[in-house]
């Protein structure tokens, strides 16, 4: 991966709808994890691929190769909660991710590994981060499980500024029946 002031910190992610982010956040304020730091609402995403900063001209063909792909038209039941003890995370995530989804993931990351573009190798766990910098495990909460509709892809780009984190997208795609 390249560094300099012209890079973009750059993941493809599944954004909630307003339904979906509503009931997530409200799973989140239940959660009141100690000493954690919750995701605002406007940064609850879930990441199919993580490629980390890139230059401007990748960028570009990162975009092109997601317009090849079809996104298929899925739902996700978000029925479990988990903790990331090493990275301090706790999440919300499906027991049982779609055949379609998990395909398509692994088409994503053949095609970005195809144009030469290094990216975060580690298996892919379908999961949207409720809070970082946890010290200790989330108690355990009772909620109903989130059907989670999915009607595309966006590019996304992390800006670090003065105020904080800002995420920017950077291309949309809709599922192939949304389109």
């Amino acid at each position: 991966m390249t560094g300099g002031s012209a890079d973009h910190r750059l993941f493809f992610a599944l954004q909630p709808d307003r339904h979906t982010l509503k009931t997530l956040s409200l799973i989140q304020r239940r959660m009141r994890a100690d000493a954690g730091r919750p995701v605002p609402p406007e940064r609850l995403h879930a990441t199919l691929l993580f490629m980390g900063n890139q230059s401007a001209a990748t960028l570009q063909r990162l975009q092109k190769i997601a317009s090849l792909l079809e996104f298929p038209t899925c739902r996700l039941l978000l029925d479990r909660l988990g903790h990331f003890p090493r990275a301090g995370v706790a999440w919300l995530g499906p027991s049982h991710v779609p055949v379609e989804l998990e395909a398509f993931q692994s088409s994503l990351s053949t095609a970005v590994a195809d144009i030469g573009v290094a990216f975060d190798e580690r298996p892919w766990r379908m999961h949207v981060t409720l809070y970082r910098d946890l010290r200790k495990r989330p108690g355990r909460i009772r909620f109903e499980p989130v059907e989670w509709p999915l009607r595309g892809f966006q590019l996304m780009e992390s800006i670090q500024h003065g105020a904080g984190l800002e995420y920017r997208c950077r291309g949309r795609w809709p599922a192939a029946s949304a389109a």
